[in-house]
């Protein structure tokens, strides 16, 4: 069974503490994650996150680097090699998953073609 902390809307908050670096407050992420308040608020502490300080993130990241390409990513395969566990590989590829998207997001409300 997944932890609730692996959820959806804890890896959208995750991605949004990612992508807004020390600017994020739990306010604006509400406003800018379409998440209540609430929600926000309960998961904030427990997701702070960046590669640079993940050893599971890079762990996961070399091992697609040196098998298999991205869209071809097999999460069981990964865990079996790594011994990774494959509800922590998938949190990690949705949290990624949320980067995108909000990145994207954000470039189109902007229309600069970047995040800040």
């Amino acid at each position: 069974m997944t932890p609730a902390w692996r959820s959806k809307p804890a890896a959208k908050i995750r991605a949004y503490r990612f992508l807004m670096g020390d600017k994020a407050t739990k306010a604006d992420c509400a406003r800018d994650t379409g998440l209540s308040r609430s929600t926000v608020i309960k998961w904030w502490d427990q997701v702070e996150w960046t590669p640079e300080n993940s050893q599971t993130f890079n762990d996961i990241q070399n091992w697609m680097e040196m098998t298999t390409h991205y869209k071809n990513f097999n999460s069981k395969r990964c865990a079996a090699e790594t011994g990774i566990s494959v509800d922590i590989i998938e949190f990690e590829l949705l949290t990624l998953d949320e980067i995108f998207r909000l990145g994207e997001e954000w470039d189109k409300r902007s229309g600069k073609g970047e995040i800040w």
